[in-house]
């Protein structure tokens, strides 16, 4: 009789561990499914579940928000239903039926996943989907994983709203592709300002090759005959690429142009050294806070004298 007693306390002890186990199982599977689900509604990535007929059977905040705060209670619906993709809207029709669902790129990735479930790919999709009443055109990044959710084989989905990454790299490659075109225009225009030809001077005889290292630059040259049996010529850059420097060589052109002007007016013709001086108080350093350089020059096609300044 003791050792029934004894016996039947010791089962009574056991069963009682057993429940507790049981219990601080339970306990523990609850707390972690709380705290997988708490992060799932709070990571920014949108994740949802997906059998072979393409119907959500599941899904977390960030999905219900990227489309417009959806009932997290909703029954299972077509993921272009529920998303509210334009072309079942457009069709008036369910997700599945319209023309463009076999082509449909979610589709195809649930297709392939559930037929290769090794494989792991990042796919892009550029979709418009009909958010609060509007067509709101919609840059997703999503990858997808097989996975056995109550009892059967589906499809998880991870999705990355890169709307705003996306169209910030199209402005951005818009904008460089309009100053390309602005900078070849620009290059057009300064080679319509270098010399098309040289004046026509016995026993002279001129060339030149320009080749800019950009579209356009701080390179300029002239070369004109400001009296009878004199030429003038001078070569400037501006010191570096790019438009800056070339609105720099243009307006020192500029300058010389008028210079060259008052001289005809006047019938006197400066020097080297006094196109030079008038240059530095014209173009101080403060002005562009850039520098060029220029060498200019005189020849007395008579006399044979070569007058120069740089």
């Amino acid at each position: 009789m003791v050792m029934t007693a004894e016996k039947n306390k010791t089962t009574r002890k056991l069963k009682k561990a057993v429940l507790q186990q049981s219990m601080m199982d339970i306990s523990a599977l609850k707390d972690s499914t709380d705290f997988l689900n708490m992060v799932l509604d709070h990571i920014d990535t949108a994740v949802f579940i997906a059998d072979d007929d393409f119907r959500i059977q599941q899904f977390n905040a960030s999905f219900a928000a990227l489309f417009s705060d959806i009932d997290p209670d909703s029954e299972a619906m077509a993921f272009g239903d529920l998303a509210g993709c334009i072309n079942a809207v457009k069709e008036l029709k369910a997700c599945g039926e319209t023309r463009m669902c076999k082509n449909c790129q979610l589709r195809n990735a649930l297709a392939a996943t559930l037929d290769r479930p090794g494989e792991t790919v990042r796919h892009h999709l550029e979709r418009t989907f009909h958010i609060n009443g509007k067509p709101i055109k919609k840059h997703l990044e999503y990858t997808t994983r097989p996975i056995v959710f109550r009892g059967r084989e589906m499809t998880l989905f991870f999705v990355h709203d890169i709307t705003d990454i996306t169209l910030s790299r199209l402005e951005l490659e818009e904008k460089q592709r309009q100053m390309e075109i602005d900078l070849a225009k620009a290059g057009e225009i300064q080679k319509a300002l270098m010399l098309k030809q040289t004046p026509e001077i016995p026993a002279i005889r001129t060339g030149w090759y320009f080749s800019p290292s950009f579209k356009i630059g701080g390179d300029m040259f002239h070369i004109f005959e400001p009296a009878p049996g004199l030429v003038s010529a001078y070569m400037l850059d501006a010191c570096g690429h790019g438009v800056s420097a070339a609105l720099i060589a243009v307006t020192v052109k500029h300058f010389i142009d008028h210079l060259v002007a008052q001289d005809l007016t006047t019938g006197q013709t400066r020097t080297p050294g006094e196109v030079l001086r008038d240059l530095e108080k014209e173009f101080p350093f403060e002005r562009f806070e850039s520098h060029f350089t220029i060498i200019y020059l005189s020849l007395d096609c008579q006399s044979g004298e070569l007058v120069y300044a740089s």
